[in-house]
């Protein structure tokens, strides 16, 4: 069954209208998706999910988690929530920390976005030899990077990680003004 996504209107307020998730791609429909920066508990690295092969959207490329606010639902819900379908970690909302929102306005193939995207960080202290099941369609592989390497490849015009330039950079900002 495919998503149900709230329309927001420009400024994103709610217009009280709903659309699947395809629709809102085919017909510019403001919506709301969110992303989350899973780092260690010492702040050196940061945990990212390389995406399937199988995405119609930047297959095999490194990518945060996070996904799009179902119908009625909260922002930190759809973190907890795509957190634990993809990567099978826990979370709960006293993990999470809202950083910012940015907006993100784009035409890739035959995805359309409108798309109103909210940061959050969670700090997690996780072995990856212990998540044994991960979302196939989703995620192919997980991976501890540094954050340095990361800032490198944000430098580096984003070598290996999904377009989303707006999210990166909000990541490098993040990090370079010593919020972690």
């Amino acid at each position: 069954m495919e998503e149900k996504l709230d329309i927001l209107d420009e400024n994103g307020k709610f217009t009280g209208l709903v659309a699947s998730k395809s629709q809102c791609h085919r017909e510019w429909l403001w919506h709301k998706a969110v992303a989350v920066f899973l780092f260690d508990k010492s702040n050196e690295f940061i945990l990212l999910q390389k995406r399937s092969n199988k995405k119609e959207l930047y297959p095999n490329l490194w990518d945060t988690t996070g996904g799009h606010v179902t119908t009625r639902g909260f922002e930190y819900q759809a973190v907890i929530r795509e957190t634990k379908e993809e990567l099978g970690i826990v979370l709960n909302e006293s993990d999470l920390r809202f950083i910012g929102t940015i907006i993100s306005k784009y035409k890739n193939d035959n995805i359309i976005n409108n798309q109103f995207n909210e940061f959050f960080v969670a700090h997690i202290d996780i072995n990856l030899e212990s998540i044994s099941v991960l979302q196939k369609e989703e995620v192919a592989e997980i991976k501890w990077f540094k954050i340095e390497e990361i800032l490198r490849k944000i430098r580096n015009s984003y070598k290996g990680m999904t377009p989303k330039y707006g999210c990166w950079d909000y990541l490098a900002r993040y990090v370079e003004l010593k919020h972690i």
